[in-house]
């Protein structure tokens, strides 16, 4: 029976018990981890994105792919989504809530023309909405298989610099979503990988995983790199990605023992093996994607990029709900902005290899 020493008081939240254990794959590597169970894993918080949402997304996996092929339905359902209680102007922020879904607006006020895209990572795009939908849905579905080649094909494009460009933008919005605060019980563990052939020594992560019971996860995973493994670092690293309010599992030895600013946390010491099994699991599958990688430029580090996909990778594995994790993947590319697609410009002509 695992023992746990409360040491700073706060709120808590019940760990949950909703997935099956994770099959071994592939060798151990030790990191700064961090698990977390939450209560929204599987249901949205009323005010959050896709509440109000008249364009409701159905049960069926069947009829969804059916819908996006209708633009005017995909239209519908991102005005809902990006503006759940009406429309507000992007341009002088007025709302007015009497304009019903449509691809443009005209502001009553200001008097500028707004598009459901607009100011958003999908802005001008040449491509129908649909394809986006689909674009996002894809990707959802098809971890780890997630390159290029298979993203032009599925979605028909004769151009590789477009597929290209795409799934830059789609590993923008995964990079925003992944990033996102988590909240709800929490387990923290430390240490360090060397690729094959690395010439710049151990590389120390922080990662994390919504949702731990007995050895047990399930939903969103984030990894981080970290100079150093110490109580500054790890403090910084709770108050970065764990949501304040939080309970906070450590291991019981340095630096988690030491002296550690937690205002606003349960901070928890494991004496026994919570986290053991999930740590050992999510380090072994890391091990595993990290081997078969066909893209890994010699004398390289893993980018915080590649990081972000590896942990994308796992979240669409292990997220209960593939609906909402549609929804939030959605939305962050709402939330990220647009980018022009000369950013991407030139990259296709690199080493193709899958990436």
């Amino acid at each position: 029976m695992a023992r746990l020493s409360v040491l700073t008081e706060g709120p808590d939240a019940a760990l949950q018990d909703r997935c099956g254990p994770i099959p071994d794959e592939g060798g151990i590597r030790h990191h700064i981890c961090i698990f977390m169970s939450t209560m929204s894993c599987t249901i949205l918080q009323a005010g959050e994105a896709g509440m109000h949402r008249n364009a409701a997304l159905p049960s069926h996996d069947h009829e969804i792919e059916d819908l996006m092929n209708n633009e005017q339905w995909c239209v519908c359902y991102l005005f809902d989504l990006r503006w759940p209680d009406g429309f507000i102007c992007p341009f002088c922020n007025r709302r007015q809530p009497q304009h019903e879904p449509r691809r443009k607006i005209v502001c009553k006020y200001c008097g500028k023309l707004s598009t459901v895209t607009s100011g958003t990572l999908l802005h001008s795009s040449k491509k129908q909405l649909s394809a986006w939908f689909k674009a996002i849905w894809w990707l959802i579905h098809n971890v780890p298989a997630i390159t290029i080649k298979q993203l032009q094909k599925e979605l028909g494009f004769t151009s590789y610099q477009t597929a290209w460009t795409w799934m830059g933008k789609l590993r923008l919005a995964l990079q925003l979503f992944v990033s996102e605060q988590s909240r709800g019980t929490v387990v923290v563990g430390s240490g360090d990988f060397s690729g094959e052939h690395d010439e710049h020594g151990l590389q120390h992560f922080l990662m994390a995983v919504e949702s731990i019971a007995d050895g047990r996860m399930t939903g969103k995973v984030q990894m981080a790199h970290v100079e150093s493994v110490d109580a500054v670092t790890v403090a910084s690293f709770i108050s970065r990605y764990i949501r304040s309010g939080s309970s906070v599992i450590v291991p019981k030895r340095e630096p988690f023992t030491l002296p550690i600013d937690m205002a606003g946390y349960l901070y928890i010491i494991d004496d026994g093996d919570i986290a053991g099994t999930v740590l050992k699991s999510l380090m072994q599958r890391f091990d595993s994607w990290y081997a078969r990688k066909k893209y890994r430029p010699a004398n390289q580090r893993l980018t915080q990029g590649q990081l972000n996909e590896f942990c994308f990778i796992q979240t669409a594995h292990l997220y209960p709900n593939k609906r909402q994790l549609f929804d939030r993947l959605l939305t962050a590319a709402i939330q990220h902005g647009p980018v022009s697609a000369d950013k991407f410009t030139g990259l296709a002509h690199q080493k193709r290899g899958g990436r």
